[in-house]
C-alpha cells in the first residue's frame, strides 16, 4: 500500500470530488428506471384490457422482458470501444442521445414490434452508459474514495428503479418511457461542469489539460505532482508491456482479472435478485399485501443496503463484505424456496416479507456494489474498458437467459426450484470469492496494477492472508 500516496491525497479538496461524482451518476438512474419499467410495464401489457392498443401473450412477454438484454450488450462492447477513442464524458452523453431516441419510440409505439424496438435502442443506449460513468468516476477518485463513490455509483440503478416504481403508482405505463430521462436530461445540462478523466488525457498526450484537470477537481492548493508522475508511470509501464507482447489481450494480466470480474458478476447474475425485481409482481399477485407495495418494500430494502455498504467499504476488506452480503442474502433466498413447505399461519403468512428485505439488505449492502467497485479495481489501465465489458457483457447475458427462461423453468420445477438454484450460486460464489478473488482495498494505481504481474502467483495457499497481514503490518507502522 502505498501510504504516502494515501497521506498526500489527503489534503485535496473532497468536494469538488463528491459533486462531480454524483453528475456522472445521473445516467445511472435512468438505467435503472429502465429496468423498472420493464417490471411495471409487463403486467400492463398482458392485461387485455390496458386500453393502449398494445396486448402481450405470453412468448411475446418473455422477449419484452429478456431482449433489451442483448442489445445492452452490444452497448457494452461499443462502449469500450468510445471510451478510448472519445472519451469516457463524450460517450456518456452519445448514450443518452441514443436512449432518449428509443425512449420516445416506446411512447409513441401503437404496436408490440414499435414497442419492442424502442426497448431495444433503450437497452442499447444503457450498455453505452454504464461503463464510462464508473471508469470516470474512478479515475477521478482519490484512493480512500474510491470504493465509495464506486459503491454510490451502483446504488444509482436501484434509486432509478424505485423511482420508476413511485411514478408508476400515479401516473400512466404509456408515459413512463418519457419520465425515465428526466435524471440523464439533468446530466446533459450539467455536462460542461464536468471533466474528462485526467487517465485518459495523459494516455492521448494531452498533459496540461489533465493537469488543469486534476487541479479542478482536486483543488487549487492541492499539489498534483505525485499523481501526475504516478499516472505517467502506470501508462509508460503498460506502453512498455504492450511493447514487449504478442497479443496484448491474452496477457495473464487481461485474463486473470477478466476471469475473475466473470466469475463476480455471474454469482451476482445468479443470486436471485433479478428473478425478484422483474417479477416481483407477478410473484406476488396474488399475496395478502399488494405487489406494488411488495416492489417498493424490496427496492427499499436494497437501497437501504447501498446506504451503508459505502462505510463498509471503506472500513473492510472487499472480499469479507461481499462473503458477508452473500450469507445474508442466501438466507433471503433459501427462505423463499422453503416457504411453500412451512405450515400456514400469521408467521408463514407474512414471511416473504422478510425474506424479500433480507434479500434487498443481502445485496445492497455487498453482493450489488462489491463486484463492480472490483472491476474497475482489478482492470489494468490499459484493459480497463475491456475488464468492464467483460463484467457487463456477463452481466446482461447471464439476466437475458434467466428471464427469457423464467416462464419455461417455473413451470417444470415451480418458484422453489428456481429459489433453490439461486441459493446454490449463492454458496459457489462465497467459495470462490474466499478462495481466489485478490483484495484490492487502499491499495494504490502502481498496486493495483502489480497484482497479476508475471512475479506473483495469484492461487498461491495463503494468497489472501498474506495480504491481510501486510496491509494491518502497515496500517500499525501509519499508527
Amino acid at each position: 500500500m502505498d501510504v504516502s500516496m494515501i497521506q498526500h491525497q489527503e489534503t485535496a479538496s473532497k468536494g469538488m470530488l463528491v459533486l462531480l461524482s454524483v453528475v456522472c451518476m445521473l445516467p445511472g438512474i435512468t438505467y435503472g428506471a429502465t429496468l423498472s419499467y420493464i417490471a411495471v410495464a409487463l403486467p400492463f401489457f398482458l392485461d387485455q384490457n390496458n386500453h393502449s392498443g398494445v396486448v402481450l401473450d405470453t412468448e411475446q412477454a418473455s422477449w419484452f422482458a429478456s431482449l433489451n438484454n442483448l442489445s445492452r450488450m452490444l452497448g457494452t462492447i461499443l462502449a469500450g470501444v468510445l471510451s478510448e477513442k472519445i472519451g469516457r464524458r463524450c460517450t456518456i452523453l452519445l448514450s443518452i442521445a441514443i436512449i432518449a431516441i428509443g425512449a420516445v419510440s416506446m411512447y409513441l409505439a401503437n404496436s408490440f414490434w414499435m414497442l419492442l424496438s424502442g426497448l431495444v435502442v433503450v437497452g442499447f443506449g444503457t450498455g453505452i452508459t454504464i461503463n464510462p460513468s464508473y471508469s470516470l468516476i474512478a479515475e477521478m477518485s482519490t484512493i480512500r474514495m474510491r470504493g465509495t463513490l464506486g459503491s454510490l455509483n451502483t446504488l444509482t440503478a436501484n434509486i432509478g428503479y424505485l423511482y420508476t416504481l413511485v411514478i408508476g403508482m400515479v401516473s400512466s405505463v404509456t408515459i413512463l418511457p418519457v419520465l425515465v430521462l428526466i435524471p440523464s436530461l439533468l446530466f446533459v445540462g450539467l455536462y460542461w461542469f464536468v471533466p474528462r478523466s485526467p487517465v485518459w488525457l495523459m494516455q492521448k498526450g494531452r498533459e496540461t489539460e489533465a493537469r488543469k484537470t486534476l487541479e479542478y477537481i482536486r483543488g487549487k492548493k492541492y499539489s498534483i505532482e505525485p499523481e501526475i508522475k504516478e499516472i505517467e508511470d502506470v501508462i509508460a509501464r503498460g506502453q512498455a508491456a504492450n511493447q514487449g507482447a504478442g497479443t496484448s489481450v491474452l496477457s495473464r494480466e487481461f485474463i486473470i482479472p477478466a476471469l475473475i470480474i466473470f466469475a463476480l458478476f455471474t454469482f451476482q447474475s445468479f443470486c436471485g435478485l433479478d428473478t425478484i425485481s422483474y417479477f416481483v409482481m407477478i410473484i406476488f399477485k396474488d399475496y395478502v399485501v399488494d405487489e406494488n407495495i411488495m416492489a417498493i418494500i424490496f427496492q427499499l430494502a436494497i437501497t437501504g443496503g447501498y446506504m451503508f455498504a459505502p462505510a463498509i467499504m471503506a472500513r473492510f476488506d472487499r472480499r469479507h463484505q461481499f462473503i458477508a452480503a452473500s450469507f445474508t442474502l442466501m438466507a433471503g433466498v433459501g427462505s423463499m424456496a422453503i416457504i411453500p413447505f412451512l405450515p400456514i399461519n400469521l408467521i408463514t403468512t407474512y414471511l416473504p416479507i422478510i425474506s424479500i428485505i433480507v434479500c434487498g439488505l443481502g445485496y445492497g449492502l455487498g453482493i450489488g456494489p462489491v463486484p463492480f467497485v472490483m472491476m474497475s479495481e482489478l482492470s489494468s489501465t490499459k484493459y480497463k474498458s475491456a475488464g468492464l465489458a467483460v463484467a457487463m457483457l456477463t452481466r446482461s447475458g447471464f439476466v437475458f437467459l434467466q428471464l427469457k427462461m423464467f416462464s419455461s423453468v417455473e413451470m417444470v420445477i415451480g418458484l422453489t426450484g428456481i429459489f433453490s438454484f439461486h441459493t446454490v450460486f449463492l454458496v459457489l460464489g462465497i467459495i470462490f470469492t474466499f478462495t481466489v478473488v485478490p483484495e484490492t482495498r487502499n491499495k494504490s494505481m502502481s498496486e493495483l496494477e502489480d497484482i497479476f504481474k508475471k512475479t506473483r502467483n495469484l492461487i498461491e495457499e495463503g494468497y489472501n492472508e498474506k495480504q491481510e497481514m501486510e496491509i494491518d503490518a502497515k496500517k500499525q507502522v501509519d499508527e
